[in-house]
C-alpha cells in the first residue's frame, strides 16, 4: 500500500519558500483506509483515554473544555 504526501500551503500570504509555511496532506488507498478503519474497531475497546482528552476523542471536541468540570 501507499500513500502520497501533497505539502498544503497553510498561509496564502506568507513566504513561499518557507518550509514551516506548509503542511503535509496524505492521500491514502481506499484499501488502506479500510484496514486502519478495522485495526481501529479492533484495538479502540483496549485503548483508554482520561476524561481530560478532548481532541480526538468521540463525542468530544476543544470547545468543550472550556465548560468541563
Amino acid at each position: 500500500m501507499q500513500t502520497v504526501i501533497v505539502p498544503i500551503c497553510t498561509i496564502k500570504n506568507g513566504e513561499i519558500s518557507d518550509a514551516g509555511n506548509y503542511r503535509p496532506v496524505g492521500f491514502a488507498t481506499i484499501i488502506s483506509k479500510l484496514l486502519e478503519h478495522y485495526i481501529l474497531s479492533c484495538i479502540s475497546p483496549f485503548v483508554a483515554a482520561t476524561d481530560n482528552q478532548f481532541v480526538f476523542k468521540s463525542q468530544r471536541g476543544t470547545d468543550m473544555c472550556i465548560s468541563f468540570t
